[in-house]
C-alpha cells in the first residue's frame, strides 16, 4: 500500500501505516485469540524494536539530552514506589503496578514502534503535525467502526462474544442509552471519550493555526471527532464543547469569516442529529443519555445527572496520614477501587500519598514543557487545551495511564525534528 493519492488531507497518508496506526491506538484482544493478539500488539512491536535497536537508543538519548530525562525517571521511581509501598505496608496490594504501570509500559511499546517507523518510512524530518493527524484519523476511523456496529446488531452481538463481555457489560450493551459505546474493542466508555477528546483536541489546535488551509476538511474532522464523545461519554461532550467555543472565541476575535463556518458546521451537524432523532425511537434515547444535563436543567433547573450525583459522593478528604504517604491500596476484592472512588484526584493518593500524586502529574507537565520547547510551531494553545483537557478528566476517572505515551511521543517526535533541523 502506497500513498493515497488525491488532493486532499489524505494526499500525505500512508494507507499502510494509517492501518498500523488504527490497529495500535486501537487495540482489541478477543476469546481465544489472545496469545496472537499480544504477539501482534507486543511480541512484534518488540522484535522491530530490537532488531532496530540502534534507532531505539537513539530516541533514548536524545530523551537524555533534554528533560525527557525526568520523564523516564518519574515511571521508573512509580514503578519502584508501586511494589516497594504494598510491601513495606504489608497490604500486598501491586495492582498499581500490574493495572497502571503496566498499562503505561504497554502503550508507551506501541507509541515507541509507531514513532520509530514513522521516523523511518513515513517522514525522517519528524513531521509531528503528520503524525498527529494519524492519531485523529486513526479515532475517526474506530468511530466509523462503532457506526458500522450500531447499524449491524449481529455484529455487536458476535463481538461481545469474542470480548468476553461479563454479565453487567451485556446488560449495558442492551440498553438504548449505551447502544452507541461500543466498538471493535469492545465496550467502549472513559477511555475512548478520552482519545476522541485528545482528537478533537488537535484538530481544534490545526483548525486555529491553519485557519483557511483545508477548512471544510478539518471541520468535518473535527465534527467526527466530537461525535465519537457523543457516543462514549458525556465528560468528552462537555470537553469538546469548551475546546470548541475556545476554538470559536479564536476566530471571532481573529478571523470573523471563519467563525461563521464554523457555526455554520456545528448547526449544519446538529441539525442533521436531530432529524436522525425525529426519525428513530433508539437516536431520542441515544440522544437523551447524551445530554442529559441540558434536559435535566431546562425540566428541573439542575444539570445533576445520575453519573453526576453517584460521582460527587465519591469526592472526600483522605486523613492526613492517607494524604502524605498513602494507604498502598489501590483495588479491593471483587473488582472495587479502593474506598470506592472512581475520581481520578484521588485514587493515586489513596495509593501513595500526595508526593505520588505529584510525580504522577510531573510526567504530563515535562512532556508539555519539552513540546512547547522543541516544537518549532509554538504550540502554546496545544499546551493550554492540553492541561483543561487533563484536569477535567481527573476529575472524573484517571487519565495519565491511558493517554501519557501519546504526549510523551509528541514531545520526543518534536525534540527529534528540532535536532534534525539543526543538524542541516
Amino acid at each position: 500500500m502506497g500513498k493515497l493519492k488525491s488532493n486532499t488531507l489524505l494526499s500525505s497518508v500512508s494507507g499502510w501505516y494509517l492501518v498500523l496506526s488504527t490497529l495500535f491506538y486501537y487495540s482489541a484482544v478477543y476469546d481465544g485469540l489472545e496469545l496472537v493478539s499480544y504477539l501482534c500488539f507486543y511480541g512484534l512491536p518488540l522484535i522491530y524494536i530490537l532488531v532496530h535497536y540502534q534507532d531505539a537508543l537513539s530516541l533514548l538519548r536524545l530523551c537524555f539530552r533534554n528533560c525527557l530525562k525526568y520523564y523516564l525517571l518519574s515511571i521508573v521511581i512509580m514503578a519502584l514506589l508501586s511494589i516497594v509501598l504494598p510491601y513495606v505496608s504489608g497490604t500486598n496490594d501491586y495492582s498499581y503496578f500490574t493495572i497502571r504501570i503496566l498499562q503505561i509500559a504497554k502503550e508507551s511499546i506501541k507509541l515507541l514502534f509507531l514513532v520509530m517507523l514513522f521516523i523511518r518510512y513515513i517522514s525522517p524530518q519528524g513531521d509531528i503535525k503528520l503524525f498527529m493527524r494519524y492519531f485523529v484519523y486513526s479515532t475517526c476511523i474506530y468511530i466509523l467502526g462503532t457506526m458500522i456496529i450500531i447499524c449491524i446488531p449481529p455484529l455487536r452481538e458476535l463481538l461481545l462474544t469474542l470480548n468476553k463481555a461479563d454479565a453487567n457489560v451485556i446488560r449495558l450493551a442492551h440498553k438504548a442509552t449505551y447502544v452507541t459505546r461500543f466498538g471493535w474493542c469492545g465496550f467502549s466508555g472513559f477511555t475512548y471519550t478520552l482519545k476522541c477528546s485528545l482528537a478533537v483536541m488537535m484538530m481544534c489546535f490545526f483548525m486555529y493555526e491553519e485557519r483557511f488551509k483545508q477548512f471544510w476538511e478539518n471541520c468535518v474532522l473535527l465534527f467526527f471527532c466530537m461525535l465519537g464523545n457523543l457516543f462514549y461519554g458525556r465528560v468528552g461532550i462537555i470537553v469538546s464543547g469548551i475546546f470548541f467555543l475556545i476554538l470559536l472565541t479564536g476566530f471571532w476575535l481573529k478571523e470573523r469569516k471563519l467563525a461563521y463556518r464554523l457555526l455554520v458546521m456545528i448547526g449544519s451537524g446538529m441539525g442533521a442529529i436531530a432529524v436522525l432523532a425525529l426519525c428513530s425511537q433508539a437516536a431520542r434515547a441515544w440522544l437523551y443519555w447524551a445530554f442529559q444535563s441540558f434536559v435535566n436543567l431546562f425540566t428541573t433547573g439542575s444539570m445533576e445527572t445520575t453519573s453526576s450525583a453517584s460521582l460527587e459522593k465519591m469526592y472526600f478528604m483522605p486523613e492526613w496520614k492517607t494524604l502524605l504517604i498513602g494507604d498502598a491500596r489501590y483495588m479491593m476484592p471483587k473488582g472495587r477501587y479502593y474506598m470506592g472512588t472512581d475520581v481520578g484526584l484521588l485514587r493515586p493518593i489513596l495509593f501513595g500519598g500526595i508526593l505520588f500524586q505529584a510525580l504522577r502529574y510531573s510526567t504530563l507537565i515535562i512532556s508539555l514543557r519539552q513540546l512547547k520547547a522543541d516544537w518549532q510551531f509554538s504550540p502554546t494553545w496545544l499546551v493550554y487545551l492540553s492541561i483543561i483537557l487533563f484536569l477535567i478528566f481527573e476529575m472524573k476517572g484517571e487519565v495519565i495511564a491511558p493517554v501519557i505515551s501519546i504526549i510523551f511521543a509528541l514531545a520526543v517526535l518534536a525534540a527529534y525534528a528540532k535536532e534534525t533541523a539543526e543538524k542541516k
